[in-house]
């Protein structure tokens, strides 16, 4: 870049810089401020009561915005992409995880409740992990931001600086060329109109520092000895302003110029494929006329300090009416001075001339008069005022009193009005956050990475080992079963994708920059999704009672009960279960065929005996026919022919009427069993 460009940016910086000032450093000392009260570092020190109800209420707030992580997930606008879009979903809940999302969201909760704003940076770190690169979520201090006044959204804003404090031995390796010029004038005085740039930071450094610093003197507080904490100048002096200053240029597209100090480093178009701002804001409660939020410490402040005199005066009339203080006579003591004695402080009133002394003087001093009797209900009122203006009451709190879990989370839910608005809020910073890593996942992740992600590798079992697959699936092992037989983790798996691979279209080179991300957006069209109301938090004790009801009911199974309980080592339990099961299943299989047998064999008895008898009473009939026939004339036998078997079966059948169901192989059988038992 020409010194031509250089300067302009230089003089389009300092104006940018002077306009936000305006704005944001009556903003700052707000934070600072506030800062303090959530230390309980704040109000007037003639108050010896001091508590922090802001305090109260971040602690309260945030770790129910942050019990459960938003989930984002990734759709695609055309069927053909449906696959690509899931594998992206599990490569940005990995970058999630590589980045400690859930410990950072509840600073970035804090920060924002704290502070009324909190930004993210959303970017990709080349030289992270051993030189393999990273994407990268960093969180951003707003107390070191200047915002376009102007803008009511951060995207829409026309310039953004975030001044970021960097190692001098940092900046200089990563901008080598200008090594001998960082730090230089660090402890000079910015005098010239060029230099005006960088004098900023030098005031801005003595403003923290006096906002922040306690004096020269050592202070006493509750009876304790407190040095003051290092201003933020001497905490910083072996740091620069590494200065991030993105604009916009002529043709309404983001640029990026870096300081150090006051010392110009470079200046370049946006680096990202999505050319938005890389930084995102959350406010837990949004301002309509500001990029910024509204602080919960503006409503409760006054209300808090009121609340801490109150509990100051009660907490000192009961000292002295338990503790009333004595006299003491000093009118022997000549020309010693009444000062050098223990006074007050020390429960002692010194009198001078006490028979001089009107009585009714002495026992005013004595006794405190009584207080009136509603002073006593004044804390509770001013807690529930400041119950209602935070939204923070006892059934939010858990603290009221249920017979079972699911009565408390019904009491919780009618109590989350206020907080949904802020979970709303943070689902549409993380949705915001998302978009731009799955795009930064295109842009900078071109060769084959191995991701570990969290999921059941049994879903992709036909992509195992598949060439014609975005991305491949491969199982983790964790051991032989009693078989001898390998089992996966069915909680983790690896997934190997290059996302820069599905911007490429078949048949064309590859392209770079600008060409790349229209070919990008125009092939996978990747929307991001927040599951509604993924964040709310959720009474545990309740989710298992509910889960036992729909157990018992049959509406899921024992693995999903288990689950619910978080049960350690359900696995294991599930698996023993399962195989009592089938041995229990065997065994009553066993006894059914049993029993079957048993009845078959009993069916059979019965029918070898009605056949029995209608043999025996064919036999009987046969005889008595021969003695008629033997009493009448005798008749010349006949000569028959022998029956065959088929008409003896036929004959049969026609004689015992049960056997008509029976084949003809059966009933010969059976016939077979009657002469050997015979």
């Amino acid at each position: 870049m020409s010194s031509m460009d250089e300067k302009k940016v230089r003089e389009r910086f300092t104006q940018d810089l002077e306009t936000a000032r305006k704005f944001m450093e009556p903003l700052h000392q707000k934070m600072d401020k506030y800062y303090e009260m959530y230390r309980n570092r704040w109000g007037d020190e003639d108050v010896n009561f001091r508590i922090s109800d802001l305090y109260a209420y971040v602690e309260t707030v945030v770790p129910i915005l942050t019990n459960n992580r938003t989930r984002a997930s990734v759709k695609a606008e055309y069927p053909d992409y449906v696959k690509h879009a899931e594998g992206m979903t599990y490569i940005l809940d990995y970058v999630f995880d590589t980045n400690n999302w859930d410990y950072k969201a509840q600073r970035i909760a804090r920060m924002a409740e704290i502070y009324r704003s909190a930004l993210v940076y959303t970017g990709y770190d080349p030289k992270a992990n051993n030189g393999t690169g990273k994407l990268t979520i960093v969180e951003i201090n707003p107390r070191w931001c200047y915002l376009d006044p102007a803008a009511t959204e951060l995207e829409d804003s026309s310039f953004f600086i975030y001044a970021e404090p960097m190692r001098v031995s940092k900046v200089k390796q990563m901008y080598p060329e200008k090594a001998k010029e960082i730090g230089k004038n660090k402890d000079d005085t910015f005098i010239t109109r060029e230099n005006k740039a960088g004098q900023w930071f030098k005031q801005w450094f003595k403003q923290i520092a006096a906002a922040f610093s306690f004096g020269n003197d050592t202070m006493t507080r509750y009876g304790e000895m407190l040095t003051p904490e290092l201003d933020e100048q001497e905490k910083r002096k072996n740091a620069v302003a590494f200065i991030h200053y993105w604009y916009r240029d002529d043709e309404d597209k983001w640029r990026v110029a870096y300081f150090a100090d006051d010392v110009f480093l470079e200046d370049m178009p946006n680096p990202f494929w999505h050319e938005r701002l890389p930084f995102d804001i959350y406010s837990p409660t949004e301002d309509i006329l500001s990029a910024l939020g509204i602080p919960m410490a503006e409503h409760i402040e006054r209300l808090n300090w009121e609340k801490n005199v109150l509990l100051d005066t009660i907490t000192k009339h009961a000292k002295k009416t338990v503790n009333p203080p004595r006299l003491y006579n000093i009118s022997y003591l000549g020309n010693i001075n009444p000062s050098t004695i223990k006074g007050e402080d020390d429960n002692l009133i010194p009198v001078p001339n006490p028979d001089f002394a009107p009585l009714n003087s002495l026992v005013a001093d004595l006794l405190p008069p009584p207080l009136p009797a509603f002073v006593d209900a004044l804390p509770d009122r001013y807690h529930s005022i400041a119950d209602i203006i935070t939204g923070v009451n006892d059934s939010f709190r858990g603290l009221s009193e249920a017979t079972s879990g699911k009565e408390v989370q019904l009491k919780q839910e009618a109590a989350y009005t206020r907080i949904k608005t802020k979970v709303d809020n943070f689902e549409k910073f993380v949705k915001s956050m998302a978009e731009k890593i799955i795009i930064n996942a295109m842009q900078f992740l071109n060769t084959t990475t191995t991701f570990r992600v969290k999921g059941d590798y049994r879903r992709f079992q036909d992509m195992i080992n598949g060439d014609d697959t975005p991305f491949q699936v491969e199982p983790i092992p964790i051991g032989k079963n009693e078989q001898g037989e390998m089992e996966y983790d069915k909680r983790e798996f690896f997934l190997y994708a290059n996302p820069n691979e599905w911007t490429r279209l078949d048949g064309e080179p590859d392209g770079e920059g600008k060409e790349q991300a229209q070919k990008a957006y125009r092939i996978l069209q990747f929307t991001v999704e927040i599951e509604a109301g993924s964040s709310l938090p959720t009474s545990r004790m309740a989710r298992r009672e509910e889960a036992l009801e729909l157990y018992n009911a049959g509406a899921i199974d024992q693995q999903a009960l288990l689950e619910a309980f978080d049960y350690p080592n359900y696995e294991e339990i599930l698996k023993r279960m399962q195989e009592a099961a089938a041995a229990q299943q065997q065994a009553q299989a066993e006894a059914e065929m049993a029993k079957q047998q048993q009845q078959m064999q009993m069916e059979q008895m019965k029918m070898e005996q009605q056949l029995a008898m209608k043999q025996m009473e064919h036999e009987s009939k046969m005889q008595q026919a021969q003695v008629k026939q033997s009493k009448g004339q005798p008749e010349q036998p006949q000569e028959q022919a022998a029956p065959d078997l088929a008409s003896a079966i036929d004959r049969l059948k026609e004689i015992v009427p049960e056997l008509q169901n029976m084949s003809d192989d059966e009933i010969v059988q059976l016939l077979a069993n009657m002469n050997r038992q015979g």
